[in-house]
């Protein structure tokens, strides 16, 4: 008798022991099944976020004291180079665009209107300007081609980049180019918009009055609080899109007798001056 219920008792724990190993889960299809430790991920300058801000160098020049230049990478890819040339004035050279990795994920590669505008080394707080080729620069100069990157805190104490009077400010500037089309003017009174010293704008767009505030930084603008008046006319459908760029437009290019307003390197509208 003692034996049988041995015997039972120990069929009972096999079976037990079987029912807990069919139920124990596969390995998910993410999971490797190995006790072998896993080889860690080799750090790239593109796996972080800490590359993103504003550098500032002097980099060396042929024929002037040096190149005062500074970079500032945003988190939409898009970037806004200034640079003086020293002994040569004080003309501040600004440029803005798109910038992308190269396949290594050490570089990035900077251009505005689908021309390259320059290439830098990403490194520890640092950009490391490249030649033409994307190559490291070599010779007694090399450790001179350098920007360092400043502490957001010491980035905000910069001085704004001057802006010429008429550059942007203080000009009503009359609407001749939307979303790629010439506006064809409809009434007496011109598509405008006009921007005041104190960061406020007033426009007009066909049908009704434009208003609001903007910011600008550099290349880089951002209008607010866009309002007007509540007209009906022919004209509605251009003062929407009117508004719509004026909405998305994030940097602007004065050249000459011309304003574009741009989101990236899409043009979105283009003006001129109008007489006084």
């Amino acid at each position: 008798m003692k034996r049988q219920t041995l015997f039972l008792l120990s069929a009972i724990a096999l079976l037990s022991c079987q029912n807990q190993k069919a139920e124990n889960p596969k390995p998910a299809p993410t999971e490797i099944a190995t006790d072998q430790p896993l080889p860690a991920q080799k750090p790239t300058a593109t796996n972080s976020m800490d590359y993103l801000g504003f550098y500032k160098g002097t980099l060396p020049c042929a024929d002037c004291e040096g190149i005062e230049t500074s970079v500032e990478l945003s988190e939409d890819f898009t970037y806004a180079m200034t640079t003086r040339y020293k002994g040569k004035g004080t003309k501040v050279f600004e440029g803005k665009g798109v910038f992308q990795w190269d396949d290594t994920g050490k570089k990035i590669i900077l251009s505005e209107n689908g021309k390259i505008t320059a290439q830098f080394l990403v490194s520890n707080n640092a950009l490391t300007q490249l030649d033409a080729s994307g190559n490291v620069i070599t010779g007694q100069l090399a450790s001179r081609y350098i920007l360092k990157r400043m502490s957001d805190a010491a980035a905000e104490k910069l001085p704004e980049p001057k802006q010429e009077p008429q550059n942007l400010v203080g000009v009503k500037w009359k609407l001749v180019e939307l979303n790629g089309y010439k506006v064809q003017q409809e009434g007496e009174k011109p598509y405008y918009i006009e921007l005041d010293p104190m960061n406020a704008f007033t426009g007009f767009a066909g049908c009704n009055s434009l208003r609001g505030h903007y910011e600008t930084r550099g290349g880089k603008i951002r209008f607010m609080r866009i309002v007007g008046t509540m007209k009906g006319c022919p004209a509605l459908p251009t003062e929407e899109k009117f508004k719509t760029v004026l909405s998305r437009a994030n940097a602007f290019v004065v050249e000459g007798k011309s304003l574009r307003f741009l989101e990236g390197e899409t043009l979105l509208a283009t003006f001129e001056p109008m007489p006084k």
